[in-house]
């Protein structure tokens, strides 16, 4: 019998083929563009054009605006198309460009699973130990900040957005239960039962005397914020239970 040869959907073998890269790698850039300067911003991006062209095959560059760095929807979109093979490599101006600290610059290039090369011709891989180390250490420091938060939770301490139904005590430290947004989160739950709209739950509420923390008329959006809390607490409560039972 004349055997055939292994591929990857060959059940018997369990061959796992590895495909080779064809051509030269594909190249994309990221340019932060620097706000009122468009001479600058326009040398950038030729310098960014030459060094896709010296590394491989370019792909053009995505140029997002400086107005709010806490806002990128261009980087999001290159890191889906990274996460997906979009590319082989990243060029960019500076690491600052990507994030301002390096442990984010680290978290963004094993994102990305793409080496990333700066126009001084600093490169960073993902597969680099150091990049991965500090990578490691942002996630352990946020873990530490979630854990020291959850402890002042525990304590009754304010950690954060004051919850739905509760104010700051006099001590300025601790919150305590507010009753009348209490109040009205009950009725809220309640009308919300019966089938009652967001709006006309509002407008129920504010007719009936009930304010904001800062004296407003209730809104449809924070009844809806109400409910929302409220049905988050139902199912912690749920899971609390089940695993007191368990215990």
């Amino acid at each position: 019998m004349t055997g055939k040869p292994p591929t990857e959907t060959d059940d018997t073998t369990h061959v796992v083929k590895v495909s080779e890269p064809v051509g030269p790698p594909r190249v994309a850039a990221y340019l932060v563009v620097p706000c009122g300067d468009p001479t600058k911003a326009a040398l950038l991006q030729e310098q960014l054009a030459a060094l896709q062209r010296s590394l491989g095959t370019p792909l053009g560059t995505y140029a997002e605006k400086c107005e709010d760095r806490h806002r990128r929807p261009l980087r999001a979109r290159l890191l889906r198309r990274g996460g997906r093979g979009g590319f082989d490599l990243l060029c960019v101006v500076t690491l600052q460009h990507l994030a301002t600290t390096r442990s984010r610059v680290a978290q963004l290039v094993l994102r990305l699973g793409v080496p990333v090369v700066t126009l001084s011709g600093l490169r960073l891989d993902p597969a680099d130990r150091v990049v991965r180390w500090i990578a490691k250490e942002r996630d352990q420091h946020r873990q530490r900040i979630r854990r020291a938060l959850a402890k002042k939770r525990q304590r009754g301490e304010r950690a954060g957005a004051i919850p739905a139904g509760y104010k700051l005590a006099a001590d300025g430290l601790h919150i305590e239960p507010d009753p009348d947004v209490q109040r009205a989160i009950t009725i809220a739950r309640q009308l919300s039962a019966e089938g009652l709209a967001l709006r006309k739950i509002a407008r129920h509420l504010t007719d009936a005397g009930y304010r904001t923390r800062v004296g407003g008329d209730i809104s449809h959006k924070q009844v809806k914020r109400w409910l929302a809390r409220a049905r988050s607490d139902g199912v912690s409560q749920l899971d609390d239970a089940a695993r007191s039972r368990d215990s």
